[in-house]
């Protein structure tokens, strides 16, 4: 049975491109990023990809508004 409140993220693995679900550490962290925020309020943590064993880290944040910044 699926959960009702599923808070997981997908990402994919940049050195293979795997897709890979990543769960908050605990309550009050919604944001999943490969970069820390600028904030400072980051619980980093690390997946190893099941496919090709490359570590991949993964910075949650608590969820505050973040203005992102570059070229498309």
């Amino acid at each position: 049975m699926p959960k009702t409140n599923d808070r997981s993220q997908t990402f994919s693995c940049m050195k293979c491109g795997e897709p890979y679900k990543v769960y908050p550490p605990q309550t009050g962290y919604e944001i999943a990023m490969l970069e820390p925020c600028t904030e400072g309020c980051n619980k980093s943590m690390n997946v190893i990809c099941k496919n090709c064993s490359n570590e991949i880290k993964i910075y949650w944040c608590s969820g505050h508004i973040h203005v992102v910044s570059g070229s498309f």
